[in-house]
């Protein structure tokens, strides 16, 4: 009794889910049906009205901007996101630095030297005309912050001009070099790449120099994107000049702008435009062979151009609406026209086929009905297949890295309006299509009837896609050899994927994998790369909300590990505090000190402090944030 009672549960709710199935199928029918209809008695209607519709959709373009944030990539309340907001609250950034970088055989030539004084007096002497470099730069005692190797002979022309190949060499060698521009250690060795040294360890060449030019940042945010707005317009002509001069001087020149994004965005960009024209064509031309005849009456070039337009408002429909909703658009949304597009070519050939796959007598209907009982039985098969793609970058769209949730919500936008555009504008033209077909006009020009005697040839009729995979690749497929090639090619096949698979590692670099391979910055970065390999990846350490006077053996022991550490590279670890402490030992009264060389007092260790950064340890002040309120610092 209990076994009857459960089959009669289960049947009745079998049951009740295929009636729930039927409904909702005679529904979707009935809708698409009367909507075919709608289009096929209406066609220049519906491509009006929606082509209007989808113009309105494409106005947000107007607003369209590459975001070149990095932490869009970052996952959304990480301890990163969290530590650089503390950072930048903590230590606003105030000044961020132009790069150049010269290379040639041997930049420590007199040569050499001059080019880059006569780059360096072109760099200052830009001028936009609501801004020049000494309105941009970062001041620091009373001149513009700049790191070069100019440096050290204070850029002065008669100087430079003046030094023999013994006299770079000489003044390179030197040990415990000083800027006497800033008073700040001059390593050398942070300057040049690609060195090379004799037997006593002296440099004797070098492949490369660096030039750095500071430029403000401004206080506010308001403020910094006012500059950064300013400084993107000075930069066309500090990229002009750096060309310039690298076409002119025997030097090669690559450089790194501060809102570099602005150029390796936008080339990236610029640079798919010829790849999607390309696709595009390309895929223009495979539905073309793919959707008609090749004879006068039925070929499809007009209904294919049409598909792919549609294709292309669906992606500048989606792309509008999404920058209207505050969304934003970064580098990984380059590669949404080629996505979207496979998945709309895929939706015009079910929409064909179903129309080619009418009875012999529903052809015989007129051109309304034709175009109903296409779309009342193609518009379910597309349904399905935009749904589920909509389903599966809708739930992509709850990642929690934005970049990649941003292009989620811009794809599944852009897939819906594929949706509505194949089902109204395209089967509109396909109705059109049809029409001229029926009154036997040419396919290519309109206006010219062809007669009732011209009958397609045979030959222009036949699928040859369709012919390969019949007569040639499914006979070879099926032969005994032919499998077990197959078999044992899917094995191997398989087996390395999940090798690869097991040895995946991730790695992100911004620089590499988001930017145009031959553009300028990506350029830099690997010239970098070569000439500096042994820089590695530097860290910073900041530390705040403790008092640093009375808890100052931390800040000891600290240094002592970073400095002791094998994973560091030798002599790189910096401290203000350590250097702060060899300049008290040498500059103030011993019999002031505690055993660890620093003064009894607090009071006068914040007022000793405050005279270092003040003048031999200026190269420190970026390091240290006083707080009014207190008498703590916060020390990077």
């Amino acid at each position: 009794m209990d076994e009857e009672e459960a089959t009669g549960e289960c049947s009745d709710a079998q049951a009740c889910l295929s009636s729930c199935n039927s409904f909702i199928e005679e529904a979707m029918e009935s809708f698409f049906y009367r909507l075919g209809s709608f289009v096929g008695s209406r066609p220049w209607t519906t491509i009006i009205i929606v082509g209007i519709l989808g113009a309105a959709c494409g106005i947000g373009m107007a607003q369209l901007e590459v975001d070149s944030d990095q932490s869009i990539f970052v996952p959304l309340g990480s301890a990163v996101l969290k530590n650089k907001e503390w950072v930048k609250k903590a230590f606003p950034s105030n000044f961020v630095f132009e790069n150049v970088l010269v290379e040639a055989e041997n930049v420590l030539t007199p040569e050499v030297l001059q080019s880059m004084l006569k780059l360096d007096n072109r760099i200052r002497n830009i001028s936009t005309g609501s801004a020049d470099w000494e309105s941009l730069c970062f001041i620091l005692d009373e001149s513009c912050y700049t790191v070069s190797l100019l440096e050290l002979w204070s850029f002065n022309t008669s100087l430079i001009h003046a030094l023999t190949q013994t006299d770079i060499l000489d003044m390179i060698n030197t040990e415990n070099l000083t800027s006497p521009m800033t008073d700040r250690d001059f390593k050398v060795t942070d300057n040049l790449g690609g060195v090379l040294r004799d037997e006593e360890g002296r440099i004797t060449q070098a492949g490369a120099a660096t030039m750095m030019y500071a430029a403000q940042t401004g206080d506010g945010e308001d403020r910094e994107n006012e500059l950064k707005e300013v400084r993107k317009a000075w930069e066309i002509k500090f990229v002009d000049a750096v060309n310039e001069e690298s076409s002119n001087s025997g030097s090669n020149i690559t450089y790194f702008p501060a809102t570099s994004s602005s150029y390796s965005e936008g080339n990236n960009i610029a640079g798919d435009v010829p790849l999607l024209m390309a696709g595009c064509v390309l895929i223009l031309v495979y539905v073309v062979c793919q959707l008609g005849q090749f004879n006068r009456l039925q070929h499809k070039v007009y209904l294919s151009l049409i598909g792919v337009i549609c294709i292309g408002l669906a992606v500048v429909g989606g792309i509008g609406i999404c920058l209207l909703l505050g969304l934003r658009y970064n580098v990984m949304h380059s590669m949404l026209p080629f996505l979207v597009m496979g998945i709309g070519v895929d939706d015009m050939f079910v929409i064909v086929t179903t129309w080619n796959n009418l009875s012999p007598e529903q052809k015989t209907l007129d051109v309304r009905q034709q175009a109903a009982l296409t779309l009342r039985h193609a518009g379910m098969s597309i349904t399905v297949t935009s749904l589920t793609d909509i389903a599966s970058f809708g739930i992509g769209a709850i990642t929690i890295i934005p970049g990649l949730q941003s292009f989620c919500v811009f794809v599944t936008v852009s897939i819906f309006f594929v949706f509505i555009y194949l089902c109204t504008i395209f089967m509109a033209a396909l109705v059109l299509d049809l029409r001229r077909a029926k009154d036997r006009r040419d396919a290519c020009c309109c206006c010219l009837r062809l007669g009732t005697e011209y009958e397609p040839s045979a030959c222009s009729e036949q699928n040859f896609l369709q012919l390969f995979f019949q007569n040639m690749y499914s006979p070879v497929l099926m032969k005994t050899p032919v499998k077990i090639l197959v078999a044992v090619s899917t094995v191997c096949l398989v087996s390395v994927s999940i090798v690869g698979t097991i040895n995946l590692e991730q790695e992100f670099d911004y620089v590499k994998q988001m930017t145009d391979y031959d553009s300028d910055i990506a350029k830099y970065s690997r010239k970098v790369e070569e000439y500096y390999p042994g820089d590695g990846q530097s860290i910073d350490f900041y530390i705040g909300e403790i008092d640093y006077y009375h808890e100052r053996h931390k800040l000891k022991d600290l240094y002592d590990i970073l400095h002791t550490t094998p994973f560091l590279k030798e002599g790189s670890v910096t401290s203000w505090y350590h250097d702060f402490g060899i300049w008290i030992n040498d500059n103030k009264n011993q019999s002031l000190l505690e055993p660890d060389g620093y003064p009894e007092d607090p009071f006068d260790f914040y007022l000793w402090l405050i005279e270092y950064l003040a003048t031999d340890g200026k190269h420190h002040f970026m390091n240290i944030s006083f707080r009014p309120s207190s008498n703590h610092s916060l020390m990077q």
